[in-house]
């Protein structure tokens, strides 16, 4: 990959996000849960947590629709040609 943007830690959260997608049956949208990512992802701050999902999304690699209820998941939206 050539874009210099990119560092380990989204390459982290983008994996942990491609493995929930194939979990989920490879569909978009599908649901997401946060501390399962930063688990996955070995992220420990949530503030942390964000920048890389919002820069994700800033990069065009992913559509995140966040909820704000702690009973039901964000959804987010792969762009499956950059898998």
């Amino acid at each position: 990959m050539d874009d210099k943007r990119i560092t380990l830690w989204h390459i982290c959260v983008y994996a942990a996000l491609v493995y929930y997608w194939e979990k989920r049956g490879s569909q978009n949208p599908f649901c997401i849960n946060r501390r399962e990512i930063m688990k996955l992802s070995h992220i420990h701050s949530l503030p942390t947590y964000h920048k890389y999902i919002n820069e994700m999304v800033e990069f065009g690699f992913v559509i995140y629709l966040p909820s704000y209820n702690p009973f039901v998941g964000s959804l987010i939206w792969l762009d499956t040609d950059k898998i």
